[in-house]
């Protein structure tokens, strides 16, 4: 039986970034370098001259009176243009910052050509992405893509004693907060994963606690509530339809659809706890630290499912 391939939080990272990748490549990166070549060479419109000169361009820029002008004006522009905004940008802010009678209406219509654009775009791809009238759609041949992308932080993780220490007649285990450890902070509880096995064993770095034999009794710990998060989970769910017409009565059609559940194979983990659902992670529990189930319990393979609807 061969062993399904997951992809880490790394991998699944670079994965979702390799497109702006791409783009930067092709039209930031290749046209920044081009130019630099370009500067070195004579290349004439409409002819198919490309001759290599030197530094002749740069010594023909440096005895041209018009390209020192241009320069001092992009200079003062530019000099006088970050002052400018510097200046009355915080001048503004501390005026909308003073408590007038009135003043939310002028901090609202000073964001509301900020908020315009965003609002127009997102319309304009609503639009696009039109299943009857959508540009996207007409381009794919009444082909509808779709997809749904599902990210979410990791829920707070609560560190308690698992025994109760402090003895104040509760009998509150579960609630009496674990113990930093000597020098430790809180920061000291995240840790960096070397893979995904590390990732598995170790989440957070159980030398940040004290462990509770070595604490006298009738205390309480130090460690604040959520004071980490647990593993965030992921998942991509892809889905492709079409309408077919069926010849003979009018109004038969014919709907295929195409659903891939989990597109990326993403594996989303439990929080290091003792139980399912519960972020209270004990100190003395045996699998403290170590993370050993998935979500949910049974895992989320990837599912590729098609359908046919007859409409009539």
């Amino acid at each position: 039986m061969r062993r399904r391939r997951e992809l880490s939080d790394r991998q699944l990272g670079v994965l979702f970034l390799l497109p702006f990748a791409v783009l930067s490549l092709g039209f930031v990166v290749y046209p920044a370098l081009d130019a630099i070549r370009l500067a070195f060479h004579s290349k004439l419109p409409f002819r198919n001259s490309f001759t290599f000169v030197g530094l002749d361009n740069f010594r023909y820029l440096r005895d041209d009176p018009v390209f020192w002008a241009a320069a001092w004006q992009s200079c003062v522009w530019t000099g006088a243009s970050i002052v400018l905004q510097t200046v009355f940008g915080v001048a503004i802010a501390l005026l909308l910052h003073q408590a007038v009678r009135g003043i939310n209406v002028f901090r609202g219509l000073l964001l509301f050509p900020y908020m315009v654009p965003t609002v127009v775009i997102a319309l304009i791809w609503r639009w696009m992405f039109n299943p009857e009238l959508g540009i996207v759609n007409a381009v794919l041949n009444n082909w509808v893509l779709g997809g749904v992308h599902n990210w979410s932080s990791g829920n707070p993780l609560n560190f308690t004693m698992g025994t109760d220490v402090a003895l104040d007649g509760t009998n509150g285990a579960g609630r009496q907060l674990a113990q930093l450890a000597q020098g430790k902070t809180v920061a000291d509880i995240r840790r960096n994963h070397s893979s995904q096995a590390d990732f598995i064993a170790a989440f957070f770095d159980k030398s940040a606690f004290a462990p509770v034999t070595s604490l006298p009794r009738g205390i309480y710990g130090n460690v604040p509530k959520s004071a980490i998060s647990g593993p965030a989970q992921g998942k991509t769910d892809i889905a492709v339809s079409r309408l077919f017409s069926i010849p003979g009565r009018q109004g038969m059609r014919l709907q295929f659809r195409g659903e891939l559940f989990n597109a990326f194979n993403q594996v989303n983990f439990d929080i290091p706890g003792t139980t399912q659902g519960d972020n209270r992670v004990a100190v003395n529990s045996a699998n403290f630290g170590r993370i050993f189930r998935t979500v949910p319990v049974t895992g989320d393979p990837r599912l590729l499912q098609f359908g046919l609807k007859f409409v009539f």
